[in-house]
């Protein structure tokens, strides 16, 4: 137990420290389905939408801390095509267009769909732009309500084939291209000639009649397949691509300059671009160790900072809004013989002004972003600062854990731990006086502040054993402050405490044993004055194999009962891969269960289940993604999303 513990910390406070955050960093967040995202468009700082991979979109309304899916065509079979270009263009919050690729069960290419919508997603038109075998849709523009353009390609000839719009999308008809596009309005755009692994000559070619004619501008010979495309008006335009390749022009394209001056070097592959103004913008890239990167200018180019991504898998879509509200979406991968979906993560910032080290003073929980948290699976810990700049106790094993660190004006936390033999860099962003984020390892961890830390005071029991020392009944008392005072079953002296908050508590101890009994963790959740638990032990010696056991409260003390919080029922873990648990606060009568899919299909029935506050469900869904659960206890109804991984 104890390299768990050590490999938890190295996970949430070795954040950064390749890269320092200034006034923020990137935060990943909750991706509600299996797939990547494609595309990326904002309306507004709070309201975006991602073109998914699959028949679906994401869409949010509070800047990305709940996304929602939307199905534009439940009949249509569909993918969003991975390529380096946009596939998605909205205008405003009510009137957007999303190209998909027509697909089926084989998943071969059959053509090129556009849904429209005028009410904010709330039902969409379909438009079919091509129904030829293996073209599939590469890219989507449009610069206002009228003028709209779109680049289908074949997979089995290599042939593209561009498509113009004046009314909106209700008819498309054939036009010219250059390539990769972007048009900065209705007659005037850029393009470059690109293909999958093609080699140089690149060519940058422009137009100013609106695709009909296209005049080549600027021929790049150098390694380094062009990738994206962007401009912020008709004479600032930048391009990336491969081998850290980074074209700018300030002439509407008569000159291109390429910088070099990012800290990138060849073995770095720019995916994507986006500037705001001619000062402002953003490259994603990464380096030839797949370490995921955004560099930003806000001069034109003439300096660069570097900020890290929380992902190891490609960057798929980015999309700023303004200059302290970014997104940027991640391509799917597998570790282990595991799908994991890609990852969405956004840019948090924090105004200077606001913090200093004493914001960090007590018990702060660190945990994994669960809903609700999930104390069995080593992801749920304490730390304890001064409110000086130290860090005075911490949980992990082989102790004391002692360390320095620093809150900025803005909530940046940098410093160190250590137990004088490893040590362990410490990064973070508070988000508010209470609650901070950060994440490592495709995984999301979060800081709160403990608001009760001496809620737990109780006598607790459980027996302890492992495989091969044998077992021990054991009893730990707990004082009014949640300080362990003794434990029988257990040579002293017995040093810990316990920390409660949020429905749950974790606390750690030490004991006189020696290296087979001598440390133990105690985790688990609390719903009214029912405590369910574990005891941990730490095995410092090959003789001794880790061990569990159910602990059960034994004086029935008073303790805060915010388990539930105001919701009557909590679905645990979320997400999960078909079997999970639920806790109903005050279950009537038998319950019966109902799962849904996303199309409204019922997937899982059990209508006769006993009336208990917590429960265990198997199901084994046909496909991963999002379902939606009912739970009918003959007095209430309950509904909830899972989702199935």
């Amino acid at each position: 137990m104890k390299k768990c513990i050590l490999f938890i910390v190295a996970m949430f406070f070795g954040l950064f420290n390749i890269v320092a955050l200034a006034q923020g960093g990137w935060f990943l967040q909750n991706n509600p389905t299996t797939s990547r995202g494609v595309s990326t468009k904002f309306v507004s700082a709070t309201e975006g939408w991602i073109n998914l991979s699959q028949n679906a979109l994401l869409h949010t309304t509070n800047g990305g801390t709940n996304w929602n899916v939307v199905v534009p065509n439940t009949t249509d079979i569909t993918v969003g095509f991975d390529a380096t270009s946009q596939q998605m263009s909205f205008i405003n919050s009510s009137t957007g267009w999303v190209m998909k690729s027509l697909t089926n069960s084989n998943e071969d290419a059959l053509g090129a769909v556009v849904y429209k919508t005028i009410n904010g997603g709330a039902t969409w038109n379909r438009t079919v732009l091509s129904n030829t075998i293996g073209d599939v849709g590469i890219q989507l523009q449009f610069v206002d309500s009228n003028y709209g353009w779109a680049l289908v390609y074949n997979m089995n000839t290599g042939t593209p084939t561009f498509l113009k719009t004046t009314n909106g999308g209700t008819n498309w008809t054939p036009t010219n291209g250059g390539g990769i596009f972007y048009y900065v309005n209705s007659t005037i755009g850029y393009a470059f000639a690109a293909g999958p692994s093609m080699l140089p000559p690149y060519t940058i070619y422009k137009t100013t009649d609106g695709g009909t004619n296209w005049i080549p501008q600027y021929v790049d010979n150098t390694a380094g397949e062009l990738s994206a495309i962007h401009f912020t008006d008709v004479n600032n335009g930048w391009i990336v691509g491969r081998e850290g390749k980074i074209l700018k022009t300030t002439n509407g394209g008569a000159n291109w300059t390429t910088i070099t001056n990012t800290g990138i070097n060849s073995t770095y592959r720019n995916l994507e671009v986006q500037f705001l103004t001619a000062n402002l913008g953003w490259i994603a890239t990464r380096d030839g160790m797949n370490n995921q990167f955004v560099l930003k200018t806000t001069n034109g180019g003439t300096s660069w900072t570097m900020q890290q991504l929380p992902f190891s898998s490609k960057t798929t879509s980015m999309f700023f809004w303004d200059d302290n509200n970014g997104w940027v979406t991640s391509d799917s991968y597998n570790q282990g013989g595991t799908d994991y979906p890609g990852q969405i993560a956004k840019y948090l910032y924090n105004p200077a002004g606001t913090y200093t080290n004493a914001t960090l003073n007590g018990p702060w929980f660190v945990y994994a972003d669960l809903t609700p948290i999930d104390p069995f699976n080593d992801n749920l810990n304490y730390i304890v600062f001064n409110g000086n700049g130290f860090i005075t106790d911490f949980n992990g094993f082989g102790g004391p854990w002692l360390g320095n660190y620093t809150v900025n004006s803005s909530g940046v936390i940098s410093g160190n731990i250590t137990d004088g033999i490893e040590n362990y860099t410490i990064s973070g962003l508070l988000t508010s006086t209470t609650e901070g984020i950060g994440q490592l390892g495709g995984q999301n961890w979060r800081l709160h502040k403990v608001a009760n830390p001496g809620a737990l005071k109780d006598k607790i029991t459980g027996t302890l054993t492992t495989d091969d020392c044998g077992s021990r009944n054991v009893i730990i008392n707990i004082d009014d402050n949640g300080i362990i005072t003794s434990a029988t079953g257990l040579i002293g002296p017995v040093v810990g405490r316990v920390y409660t908050d949020l429905g749950v508590y974790i606390g750690h101890m030490t004991t006189g044993e020696g290296v087979h009994w001598s440390e133990l963790t105690i985790t688990g959740y609390y719903s009214n004055n029912n405590l369910v638990g574990e005891l941990g032990l730490d095995a410092d010696s090959n003789t001794c194999v880790n061990g569990t056991s159910n602990l059960i409260r034994t004086d029935n003390l008073g303790i805060n009962d915010n388990y539930f919080g105001t919701k009557g029922i909590i679905i645990y873990p979320n997400p999960n891969n078909g079997l999970f648990h639920f806790d109903i606060k005050e279950p009537a009568f038998k319950l019966q269960i109902e799962i849904y899919n996303v199309l409204g299909q019922k997937v899982y029935e059990n209508t006769n289940l006993d009336q208990k506050v917590s429960n265990e469900i198997y199901f084994e869904p046909q496909a991963k993604g999002v379902y939606y659960i009912t739970i009918n206890d003959g007095k209430n109804m309950f509904k909830e999303k899972i989702m199935i991984k």
